[in-house]
């Protein structure tokens, strides 16, 4: 009987049950970890996911394992804090492939905790090309990149278009004594604890843009410290001009909050960034973000600058410039990121590097 599957991923964060499926409050470990065992699954392969905080016995659990892939220590909860030496220690390095999602600063913990791994290791993979240009240096051998895979549903592009204010509504919603925010611009954000600052500096700079263009601003994040650091910074000043809702991620929120969303905000810098730009585009809807080497080819398809209020203004007058590059964007997400076309570079880095 094996003592485990073929091919294994692990992961510093937490798994968490919502439905029937397993996700994890962590996008790198959702995008690195379980959407490719979940799509090597459905390609026929013997595949499983597995969290260091919930096995007790790993190393046993792997010990048949033709191939186990090393999720980015960033996944967890300790700020990127090495947490593989013990499971290191028990398995075949031969057998394990370390994935980034960025690579570790020198002079840094981090980078210290890697380095005696680097040349241990039987081969490195890295979430993006940038990723990997600057890790080759740093570990002195070849690296891998695999795309991160899109998550959610699919959804027909839309453009943000300004709404007209109707008067009629606002006076019946005062007399139900219930918002009426049918004429806002709709913005979502999607994030961690490690954007949730960026997105609080921003908030004063929406909440003067929506004194001419009423706005809501939804908040999804994963319950922990990112979500009560949200609740504690985050506060509606003027509601008339910028309406808030701060909820705890899930799939499904995620699922409904894009579908009704106009435009999707990923402001400063976050490791969660680019899965939720891909999730975007993946559903049709349109970003603006702060500037983002890990996007690479992605950014043209959305609005990078250092003013997202600029490039909101842009997106309510270049309609049909959205729309173009929401288009654009079809074609490469599905050839590059559906979770089979990622699932298959994995077994092809398995077949030329361990099997």
């Amino acid at each position: 009987m094996s003592a485990g599957p073929e091919y294994a991923f692990v992961t510093a964060a937490p798994f968490i049950k919502e439905g029937a499926p397993r996700t994890s409050p962590s996008a790198v470990a959702r995008s690195r970890t379980l959407a490719p065992v979940s799509a090597l699954i459905e390609l026929g392969y013997d595949a499983r996911a597995y969290s260091l905080r919930a096995e007790h016995d790993l190393a046993a659990s792997l010990r048949d394992s033709k191939a186990i892939v090393l999720g980015d220590s960033l996944a967890g909860e300790d700020e990127g804090k090495w947490c593989y030496a013990e499971l290191l220690a028990d398995i075949a390095a031969e057998k394990v492939l370390l994935d980034f999602v960025a690579a570790p600063e020198p002079g840094t913990a981090r980078f210290d905790s890697y380095a005696s791994a680097f040349p241990r290791a039987t081969g490195l993979t890295a979430a993006s090309r940038y990723v990997a240009a600057r890790l080759r240096p740093l570990a002195k051998r070849p690296v891998e990149v695999v795309a991160d895979p899109y998550a959610g549903y699919p959804g027909e592009p839309r453009a943000a278009r300004p709404r007209r204010r109707s008067r009629a509504l606002a006076w019946l919603a005062a007399r139900a004594g219930v918002a009426a925010d049918a004429w806002r611009m709709r913005l979502l954000w999607i994030g961690e604890a490690d954007g949730v600052a960026a997105l609080i500096e921003l908030a004063p700079q929406l909440e003067r843009l929506g004194r001419e263009i009423p706005l809501a601003l939804r908040c999804l994040c994963a319950a922990g410290r990112g979500l009560d650091a949200l609740a504690e910074g985050l506060h509606e000043e003027d509601p008339d001009s910028l309406r808030l809702s701060i909820e705890a991620w899930s799939p499904m929120a995620s699922a409904h909050a894009l579908a009704a969303c106009d435009l999707v905000l990923l402001p400063g810098a976050s490791r969660a960034h680019r899965s939720a730009l891909l999730a975007a585009l993946h559903a049709g809807r349109f970003a603006l973000s702060h500037p983002d080497p890990g996007y690479e080819d992605l950014a043209e398809f959305a609005w990078i600058g250092d003013d997202l209020g600029e490039g909101l203004r842009w997106a309510l007058t270049h309609p049909n410039d959205v729309l173009d590059r929401l288009h654009r964007a079809k074609d490469p997400v599905e050839r590059l990121h559906a979770p089979a076309s990622v699932a298959r570079h994995w077994v092809r880095i398995f077949q030329d590097n361990v099997v």
